[in-house]
């Protein structure tokens, strides 16, 4: 049903560009109806972890002239499926300067170089991640499990606290209660690790 819908929008809007006479508010229409689906697309495509059919969707998407936020971390994302590392390494790289989200670049770059086995230019590209923007919870996630593969404990520990705190001060609050509770398997003695667990099941509580 969704390659009938595409082919047919795609047919609708050749049809306009050929034609003089084809109505100019029913040509945008159509081009907004076929990004959108195109968009629809690349996400379930996202979903499913098809990098080829991912690259197709975003290829459309450039040709359409559609203007994405970091649309480069779509394409390192489709060839890190396709397991063309390094291409989606490079990519993000010359993509930073011009981002307006780099710790979202920086934190994919992360997840590459984990699955290249990299784990020194990971936590490299974690902390980059965290030096654009100190209040994005997530690299310092990625940067605890590291440490906790890795039997360093402290360094663990101290950064999913890191991350609690950031979920407690968004409302989070399951995001806190999980992390927190995973941090106090390494450090059962942590009394500020144990308050957010204990305000986090008093929330629960409420509703």
């Amino acid at each position: 049903m969704r390659t009938n819908t595409l082919k047919s929008l795609t047919i609708a809007l050749l049809a306009c560009t050929l034609f003089a006479s084809c109505n100019k508010e029913k040509i945008i229409v159509d081009k907004d109806t076929l990004i959108q689906e195109m968009i629809d697309t690349l996400l379930f495509h996202q979903e499913r972890q098809e990098g080829d059919a991912m690259l197709s969707a975003l290829d459309s998407l450039k040709s359409l002239e559609v203007k994405m936020n970091n649309m480069a971390l779509s394409y390192a994302t489709a060839y890190g499926f396709k397991r063309e590392y390094d291409k989606a390494i490079q990519l993000l790289k010359n993509s930073i300067q011009s981002s307006e989200k780099p710790q979202l670049l920086y934190q994919e770059m992360g997840s590459l170089f984990l699955f290249k086995g990299d784990t020194v230019e990971a936590i490299n590209a974690y902390n980059e991640a965290i030096k654009c923007n100190p209040c994005y919870a997530r690299p310092y996630i990625w940067l605890a499990e590291i440490f906790e593969e890795q039997g360093k404990k402290d360094l663990a520990v101290n950064n999913y606290l890191s991350a609690v705190r950031l979920f407690h001060e968004n409302n989070f609050y399951k995001e806190m209660g999980y992390y927190a509770n995973r941090a106090l398997q390494l450090d059962s003695t942590n009394i500020e690790l144990e308050n957010y667990l204990i305000l986090y099941y008093a929330t629960e509580n409420e509703y």
